[in-house]
C-alpha cells in the first residue's frame, strides 16, 4: 500500500488545474478579470472556455461584446454571429451585431438582422 505524500495544497491545485479544462470554469474567471478591469486576462479566460467548448453561448457573447468594447467589430461580428446561431432571439446579441455591423459599413445586413429579429418577435 502507497503512503499519499501530497499535501492538501498539491491536491487543491490538482483539482483546479483539471477544473481549468471545464468550460464553465474558464468562463467564470473571465467574467472576473472583466469585472475587475483586467480585460486582457478576461479575453484570454473567455477564448480558453470556446476552446473547450465551441458552443458556450455565454463565453461566445461576452468575448464578443468585450471584442466591441475596445472597437475590434471585425472579430466580435463573427463571435456574436456564432452565438447568435444558438440563440438568435438574444436581444443583447442582436443589438450588439447590429451595432458592429453598423460600425464596418455593413448597414443593409445590420438593418436586415433587425428587421428579422423584430419579425420574430411581432409574429402571432
Amino acid at each position: 500500500m502507497t503512503e499519499n505524500t501530497s499535501s492538501p495544497s498539491d491536491r487543491i491545485l490538482k483539482l483546479i488545474d483539471a477544473a481549468l479544462d471545464y468550460a464553465p470554469i474558464p468562463l467564470l474567471i473571465g467574467l472576473a478579470h472583466q469585472d475587475a478591469g483586467r480585460l486582457g486576462e478576461a479575453e484570454a479566460s473567455l477564448r480558453h472556455a470556446i476552446e473547450l467548448d465551441p458552443k458556450q453561448g455565454q463565453a461566445l457573447q461576452s468575448l464578443g461584446l468585450l471584442l466591441a468594447s475596445q472597437s475590434r467589430s471585425s472579430e466580435a461580428v463573427q463571435l456574436l454571429k456564432r452565438h447568435a446561431e444558438f440563440q438568435p432571439d438574444d436581444s443583447i446579441t442582436l443589438k450588439a451585431l447590429s451595432a458592429e455591423l453598423t460600425r464596418l459599413g455593413r448597414q443593409d445586413e445590420a438593418a436586415h438582422l433587425l428587421e428579422k429579429a423584430w419579425q420574430k418577435t411581432h409574429s402571432t
